[in-house]
């Protein structure tokens, strides 16, 4: 079963980046909800386009910005499916970030996923949502490497946010690279998986700079039995 949600999930997620629409909101006997807002569109920031998601049963409804985890762990194929009963009281806008889903262009410079540009970019976003919707602040949640950056965020632009909501907030990373290394060392050696002990010797401690060293890294925790994000 959990193999075949992967490949469900994997589909959708392809679907998604190659989609440019997102279906109606309906009501139960199939016609549009009246009021309702339903969009997947590109909107500049930073210099490049980027693309949003907007859906909620009422355009007058609080704006709630998702800020994804990863980075480059987009949630657009699956947020309706985890999430829908958000857009019954918000607004709910979900955001591919740059290097991430449909933000993800061919030319794209990784380079510029810097924590600094993240911030910039989500500020900006924020300035267009409040002023598209004629709001004077938002709700902002952050997921994962969300929160690393969302917290960052309402602290440095507290005037844009009436609250702030962290889901698996990240508090002190390097602690947690740590902890998590330690952990999978007894793991890896309790069940005398010497290949797996090799790779991990190969990888390093962390904190990794390199973003496909920590996706290996996470990978390996996860499949002990330690979840992490592996966006």
């Amino acid at each position: 079963m959990k193999g075949i949600n992967i490949i469900i999930m994997l589909l959708l997620f392809i679907s998604s980046c190659a989609s440019v629409s997102t279906r109606l909101i309906r009501d139960q006997q199939g016609n549009i909800v009246p009021g309702s807002i339903a969009s997947l569109q590109k909107v500049k920031l930073g210099g490049m386009d980027q693309w949003i998601l907007i859906r909620g049963y009422d355009v007058s409804n609080p704006i709630l910005l998702w800020l994804h985890g990863g980075p480059g762990a987009a949630q657009m194929p699956v947020a309706h499916h985890f999430n829908g009963d958000l857009e019954k009281d918000f607004v709910v806008v979900h955001w591919d970030q740059r290097g991430a889903g449909k933000s993800n262009p061919k030319d794209f410079d990784e380079q510029t996923m810097t924590l600094e540009q993240f911030i910039s970019d989500a500020h900006e976003l924020t300035q267009y949502l409040k002023k598209r919707f004629h709001k004077r602040k938002i709700y902002l949640l952050g997921h994962s490497w969300g929160t690393l950056f969302g917290i960052l965020l309402v602290q440095k632009y507290p005037q844009d946010y009436y609250a702030y909501i962290g889901v698996s907030q990240v508090v002190n990373g390097y602690a947690a690279g740590e902890i998590a290394y330690k952990w999978l060392v007894e793991q890896i050696k309790k069940r005398g998986k010497t290949k797996d002990l090799k790779r991990l010797e190969r990888l390093g401690t962390p904190p990794y700079t390199d973003h496909e060293k920590y996706v290996k890294f996470a990978k390996m925790v996860d499949s002990y039995g330690g979840g992490m994000d592996v966006g």
